[in-house]
């Protein structure tokens, strides 16, 4: 991705196999193999940043994703097949549907083109009879559709990239990290400036575990609404917004919030 005129290819982005690699651990072995530390640098596309020397003229050298095609084949797995083997950590409809959505929410954000492997959306690969790893020779399960836990997920997915396409805080190459606490797995990392109306942030828990008051700094003094929650009521685990803060007015230090497990909480700025 560097220009050829500083000795590079000339290619306008490539893939982030690095937050790939670290967010199939969500499903392989649960959140507690994560690096919270791993993922605050790769969502920046740390180590494939040229800076001034980058070809694509806003800074998304960097392709975002959590799984393709050559993650799903050559041997591995779908992420969602990964989770109903390991057993032992949590491997239901609901962890599933809970880690796929912390996972596609961290590509989606990320600064750089996120980029979205089919199925992954309705949890291809949880259940009997599906796509375990890619085949181009084996469709996909449109059938998933027919259940309610698969057909919440494509729905957050879907108000995801809503998010992504209608924000221009997200569009471009603006992030900074706010907030990481790799024990227990939770991060904070704005896109825009943090500074005016419209900025985002964005509030990452991958743990499988509810916080009633958690201390957590945001990226500027002023309003905070809550446009986008998982899990909640909108997508069918309605015990969850109990444990949603839906209005932040932030003044500085730490603001204490409601974050459930698997929580995915973003923010808009008024």
């Amino acid at each position: 991705t560097r220009k050829v005129s500083a000795g590079g290819a000339g290619f306008d982005s490539q893939w982030n196999v690095n937050l790939s690699h670290e967010l199939k651990k969500l499903f392989t072995s649960g959140p507690s193999a994560v690096d919270i530390n791993k993922i605050a640098n790769y969502i920046q596309g740390s180590g494939l940043n040229n800076g001034t020397y980058n070809q694509h003229p806003y800074g998304l050298f960097v392709v975002q994703y959590h799984v393709s095609h050559d993650e799903a084949a050559n041997g591995k797995q779908r992420p969602s097949a990964d989770l109903v083997n390991r057993g032992s950590w949590g491997n239901s409809e609901y962890d599933a549907q809970g880690q796929m959505i912390t996972a596609i929410a961290t590509a989606v954000m990320s600064m750089g083109i996120p980029m979205l492997f089919y199925g992954e959306e309705f949890l291809e690969g949880y259940y009997s009879g599906n796509q375990k790893w890619f085949r181009d020779d084996w469709p996909i399960t449109w059938n998933n559709l027919n259940r309610t836990r698969a057909t919440n997920t494509m729905r957050a997915v879907r108000d995801l990239n809503m998010i992504r396409k209608n924000h221009s805080a997200i569009k471009y190459n603006q992030i900074g990290i706010v907030h990481v606490n790799n024990t227990d797995k939770v991060i904070g990392f704005r896109r825009g400036y943090g500074t005016g109306s419209g900025d985002i942030y964005v509030i990452i828990n991958y743990n499988k575990r509810n916080y009633s008051s958690y201390g957590i700094p945001f990226p500027s003094s002023g309003t905070w609404n809550l446009i986008f929650a998982h899990p909640s009521g909108a997508y069918g685990d309605s015990w969850a917004d109990s444990y949603l803060t839906s209005t932040v007015n932030y003044s500085g230090g730490n603001a204490y919030i409601k974050i459930p497990e698997y929580g995915v909480l973003i923010y808009r700025k008024q």
